[in-house]
């Protein structure tokens, strides 16, 4: 069977980041909170959308813990410190690696490993909405945007 490489840093981010609310109880007091149930609706709702679509088999694929970019320019992606994850995006990404097949390279971005796969699988597809995807020569390439 066909597979898929998804590049499921987006989907979990925007699944997590769709489902966070904000309460405004008065006097300045207001919480946020999100329900993991529908993130995790939301991102079942995308990835088995895109397996219907293709007729193939969803391979999630997350960046690692580490970046070996860091190591050349300490301060990639340092535009992005501070900012913080969706409340729900860890808990989700935990369960989506008991629901689904996936893959995490050591040292790699997701992206880097669905080009990895992506040129090793003929047959694969990889879905992502990086624009770097388009220079890996070789593979078939769906951005959902």
């Amino acid at each position: 069977m066909t597979k898929l490489y998804i590049d499921a840093d987006i989907p979990a981010y925007q699944s997590s980041a769709a489902v966070e609310e904000v309460t405004d109880w008065g006097d300045d007091f207001y919480t946020l909170h999100s329900d993991l149930g529908d993130a995790k609706k939301a991102f079942t709702r995308i990835i088995d959308g895109w397996a219907t679509r293709f007729d193939a088999e969803p391979v999630l694929v997350y960046s690692s813990d580490f970046n070996f970019r860091k190591t050349i320019y300490e301060q990639y992606k340092g535009n992005r410190k501070g900012t913080r994850k969706p409340i729900v995006y860890h808990p989700l990404v935990a369960w989506t690696k008991e629901k689904y097949d996936y893959e995490i390279y050591s040292d790699l971005e997701g992206d880097d490993t669905c080009g990895i796969l992506g040129s090793e699988d003929p047959d694969g597809i990889v879905i992502s909405i990086d624009k770097d995807m388009k220079t890996v020569k070789g593979i078939t390439l769906f951005n959902p945007d």
